[in-house]
């Protein structure tokens, strides 16, 4: 169940990883031509992001002391 539970955590991580890189390029991009990308278009979902990203680190991380705690 460990593994299992790792990998969700793992892959919900990697999947806002990504989203925040995409983010991140396309506000670049968007600043050599001055698209509104550069103008801070995509602070919110940042920020959202960088939330989600808290949350499944805090719930990852009390799952181990569950199991920490089991053992």
């Amino acid at each position: 169940m460990a593994d299992a539970d790792d990998e969700r955590f793992r892959a919900e991580i990697e999947r806002l990883h990504k989203r925040l890189e995409w983010i991140s390029e396309e506000e670049a991009r968007s600043a050599l031509v001055g698209d509104v990308a550069a103008q801070g278009q995509f602070q919110p979902e940042r920020d959202r992001i960088i939330k989600s990203t808290d949350e499944v680190l805090d719930e990852w991380a009390a799952s181990i002391n569950v199991r920490s705690a089991r053992e």
